[in-house]
């Protein structure tokens, strides 16, 4: 569990499947200047790059059309509108393999797999906006990242298809983060991501995030914990906490099969 030291956090903060005709409709989602203005000078910080936000990928959910708006309805003005829950994944063959000469580290496979899964699950994807719902071409992954100092800053990762140039990056931004100090670099602004934690000393059973009062946020929450079993047949609790205007256990329910299936098969 060595890597748990590196890339340990606190409670936080593609290939995707063809999308259906419904999404295909762009939206603006930058309708002032002002707005616009801040897209152009954001900066990915870990790429030297002037990509812009992914945000600005997203198109409108076609309501009228959707089968779950009358769900949507119902569960908007909830006070607290999210649900979480927790299952235990097979690691068994991630570890093993993980621990292979070159080989990403087992945090790094984990992100990457379960990015995958997320943006396979159209809706991990789907995020309020205003009166109504975008869906993303593409989500990424945010994360707290245990700093050298023992303090945590935040730390943002490019999905990518290709786990070799995901992995490249991702150990950057890891390198990176665990040598920052000072203040938290949030991006407020974004709603293309996952939110992610890891709680390394706890196989928990349940698990409840910090919130503050914001009726827009719809960021899903994805927190690994401890592994824990023989070897060859290790288990991890993932927690998973979605907003549920967006979907239901069953959408989750296929995240966790997506994630395992790609656990498994991992070499």
């Amino acid at each position: 569990m060595t890597f748990f030291r590196a890339h340990c956090v606190l409670t936080a903060g593609a290939d995707a499947k063809k999308m259906p005709e419904r999404t295909q409709q762009r939206v603006d989602l930058f309708p002032n200047a002002a707005c616009f203005r801040v897209l152009i000078a954001w900066i990915n910080p870990h790429r030297q790059s002037n990509r812009l936000l992914p945000a600005a990928m997203a198109k409108p959910l076609d309501l009228e059309q959707w089968e779950r708006q009358s769900h949507f309805e119902f569960f908007r003005g909830y006070e607290q509108p999210f649900f979480g829950i927790c299952s235990q994944v097979d690691v068994g063959n991630l570890l093993e393999r993980t621990r292979l000469p070159d080989a990403p580290s087992f945090f790094v496979a984990s992100l990457f797999l379960s990015l995958k899964s997320a943006n396979e699950t159209e809706e991990f994807r789907y995020r309020l906006r205003g009166d109504g719902v975008v869906v993303h071409d593409v989500i990424h992954g945010g994360s707290t990242i245990l700093r050298d100092d023992e303090t945590f800053g935040f730390a943002y990762f490019d999905y990518d298809p290709d786990l070799a140039r995901f992995a490249d990056q991702a150990e950057a931004v890891l390198e990176k983060a665990r040598r920052g100090t000072g203040p938290l670099d949030e991006h407020p602004e974004r709603d293309d991501l996952i939110h992610y934690s890891v709680i390394p000393w706890l196989a928990f059973t349940s698990f409840a995030h910090a919130r503050k009062r914001n009726p827009t946020d719809s960021v899903p929450k994805i927190v690994f914990g401890k592994y824990h079993g023989e070897k060859g047949a290790e288990k991890m609790p993932v927690s998973v906490e979605v907003h549920h205007a967006l979907m239901d256990g069953l959408h989750v329910s296929r995240f966790f099969d997506r994630f395992q299936t790609g656990l498994n098969a991992f070499s």
